[in-house]
């Protein structure tokens, strides 16, 4: 075991989940009008994955947690419900 190793002065890089002609994933199955197949993949990871994906990257600026972070961890560890509901969401098990 060694000590906790981290760096803080990367910066988080977001990429679009698809763009016109390119698909990185399941493209195989896709049938003709790729172009809009993909518009409509990357509208649903948008909005599926990206309150998520902003939540893991704004805990990953190695920052004091704002107001909001602290109230919701502090009723989440007073409240099983609220705790068990952030568990869902951060851990991308259950949408907002």
């Amino acid at each position: 075991m060694g000590p906790v190793q981290g760096r803080i002065d990367i910066d988080n890089v977001v990429r679009p989940a698809a763009v016109a002609g390119l698909a990185l994933v399941g493209d195989a199955v896709l049938n003709g009008g790729l172009d809009d197949a993909l518009k409509r993949y990357r509208a649903r990871h948008h909005a599926e994955l990206g309150p998520h994906q902003a939540l893991i990257a704004e805990g990953s600026k190695a920052r004091p947690p704002s107001n909001t972070e602290r109230m919701l961890l502090s009723a989440a560890a007073k409240d099983e419900r609220l705790a068990e509901r952030f568990h869902l969401y951060a851990s991308r098990t259950r949408a907002a």
